[in-house]
């Protein structure tokens, strides 16, 4: 299963690969639309399902032409900051979820809590998973 992780946090990206790493998904992690859109062009790839932040400029544009070209693609936005304005209705997600506080990611101690909580959460989004979806 291919995701691609669109965010302008590494550590975000790194700790979110790491979380699903044992589940076998491929990780494409990427900061912005052009570098989203150079790799899926030169890779020849089809995404099963995108991890989205709406702040990343051009990122709502992004994930809509993806899901004209690929029907079945399932998209979980990230739920922004609170009190930053967002295009998450116009993005239209299968699921919504919140970053992780910053302390779980920078200072990982084994696999955490939020780790497995992440990995079943993107397991159940993407239907690999019989229990409902979701969302913090």
């Amino acid at each position: 299963m291919k995701l691609l992780i669109l965010d302008d946090d590494l550590g975000f990206q790194f700790w979110l690969a790491k979380s699903l790493e044992p589940f076998g998904y491929s990780i494409i992690p990427v900061d912005t639309v052009s570098k989203a859109k150079r790799m899926l062009r030169q890779l020849k790839l089809s995404l099963d399902l995108l991890v989205v932040n709406p702040e990343v400029d051009g990122a709502t544009e992004f994930a809509a032409s993806l899901r004209r070209r690929q029907p079945l693609l399932k998209v979980i936005a990230l739920v922004p900051e609170q009190g930053k304005n967002s295009s998450l209705k116009d993005l239209y997600p299968d699921a919504r979820r919140a970053k992780p506080d910053p302390s779980v990611i920078e200072h990982p101690s084994g696999e955490s809590p939020a780790e497995s909580d992440w990995a079943r959460f993107i397991q159940e989004v993407a239907g690999r998973r019989t229990t409902g979806v979701r969302a913090n």
